[in-house]
């Protein structure tokens, strides 16, 4: 997607925001949701590529999360990590996964990397709140918290889509379910299935709490965030 462009609208090429790309996608999908006519191929399509991109180009395998910006097909240009593109990355990677579940794992396997670092990196675990910036150490650049370009829709609508989203596949009969097998009872709660994931999602239907799961451990069960 071209981010830059000269007066007369021509594109300045070779930058990529890699936040922008995924919150994209999901503006995109959103738009054709909201006018009610339908889901156009080519629409679809260029969604799924800058999902794609994103993650090719601008994602750590290593601690999870997208990076800030680089050039167009080349390396990442900022290893710093915003938290508004992490939490547009983890909406949109589940709505990719609700998508293309069938065909892939890769979406959820990313999907919860995505959110495991937002919850161990980019959220203060003492004073709460969420980190403007993290660096490739993984630790915050600065202890600040806000600023006034940081706004709370992208993590606030982020949440509330996710949750949304996880209750519905939750919710799917079993041959329903995205790739990766039967759902499975574990104390009550309903699991999405991950394949051969290392952890799963389950949604509590009767304290309403989304949590990430172990795969049938005893004690596995940890909360992945709440909602009230």
């Amino acid at each position: 997607m071209n981010l830059y462009f000269t007066s007369r609208w021509e594109p300045i090429p070779d930058h990529d925001s890699y936040g922008h790309d995924v919150e994209t996608l999901y503006l995109m999908l959103e738009t054709e949701d909201v006018l009610g006519q339908g889901h156009d191929p080519g629409t679809e399509r260029m969604a799924k590529m800058l999902v794609d991109h994103a993650l090719a180009h601008g994602w750590d395998n290593e601690l999870g999360g997208f990076y800030q910006d680089g050039t167009t097909y080349g390396k990442p240009e900022s290893r710093l990590k915003e938290s508004w593109v992490q939490f547009e990355g983890v909406n949109a990677l589940l709505m990719m996964h609700e998508k293309y579940g069938r065909q892939t794992d890769a979406y959820f396997e990313a999907f919860q990397r995505q959110w495991r670092f937002i919850k161990e990196y980019q959220i203060d675990s003492q004073f709460h709140g969420v980190y403007e910036l993290i660096g490739t150490n993984g630790k915050a650049t600065a202890q600040d918290k806000g600023r006034i370009w940081k706004a709370a829709y992208h993590d606030g609508r982020s949440l509330l889509n996710v949750t949304k989203r996880l209750r519905r596949l939750a919710r799917l009969a079993p041959g329903e379910l995205p790739k990766g097998g039967p759902s499975e009872a574990l104390d009550g709660k309903v699991l999405i299935p991950a394949g051969v994931l290392t952890e799963s999602i389950a949604i509590d239907r009767t304290r309403q709490n989304v949590e990430l799961v172990r795969p049938i451990q005893p004690c596995g069960v940890r909360v992945l965030f709440q909602t009230v």
